[in-house]
């Protein structure tokens, strides 16, 4: 029988496969994503993916692939986004799962943080990669770091503009215009501002200068 999938076929009668409990499904996703931050195998992530076979379950998939990461390899958060931006351009995944999984993420941010003191920099890094291709918007994530982080906001918000402009260069700045913000509304302090110009987003200054928006 060389049918290896994992649908199987007797006698003509086809069967679906069967949904793995959450123990297993769990563990299996773990496994999944150990191994791509291991290897950076894009095509067998995506296989092994579609073999979990659970799509009520992928905001939660997103999850726990997110803490994996934080929790074991802080390094590889831009190896996970672009893999979440290949599962979306496969549509294995969805806007609305992304989302939903950053919500899930947040959501755990307090316990997560007491581990990992900078799981939410890390997190607000991925956000902001799937900002820059536009699966989640950076008022999306304001919300999200001032509503379930310890951490200052304004301190994590920077770190989504510093992985966001990664993805899009120089129209960080309409990125900004879009979602309205100031130095205000985000609550950047002096030193904050000072961080924004040590990163080069003279653009951004610029344009709040010229706003007045400057403390």
């Amino acid at each position: 029988n060389n049918n290896n999938n994992n649908s199987h076929s007797n006698h003509g009668i086809t069967t679906a496969p069967v949904e793995l409990d959450y123990p297993q499904w769990k563990r299996k996703s773990v496994m999944l994503v150990e191994e791509y931050c291991e290897i950076r195998d894009v095509d067998e992530a995506c296989r092994c993916l579609k073999e979990l076979n659970c799509p009520d379950r992928l905001p939660v998939f997103i999850r726990i692939g997110t803490v994996s990461v934080i929790e074991g390899d802080p390094r590889a958060v831009q190896d996970w986004a672009i893999l979440l931006e290949t599962l979306h351009s496969h549509q294995l995944l969805t806007t609305e799962h992304i989302q939903e999984g950053m919500k899930l993420v947040w959501g755990r941010m307090k316990d997560l943080e007491i581990d990992v003191p900078r799981a939410p920099h890390l997190v607000a890094e991925l956000c902001g990669y799937l900002w820059g291709t536009n699966m989640i918007t950076g008022n999306e994530i304001f919300e999200l770091i001032k509503s379930h982080s310890n951490s200052s906001p304004a301190a994590v918000i920077i770190e989504s503009f510093i992985s966001c402009r990664e993805r899009v260069g120089e129209n960080i700045l309409d990125y900004w215009k879009a979602c309205n913000f100031t130095f205000k509304s985000l609550g950047l302090s002096q030193s904050d501002q000072s961080y924004f110009i040590e990163h080069d987003f003279n653009l951004l200054w610029e344009y709040q200068v010229q706003k007045e928006e400057k403390f």
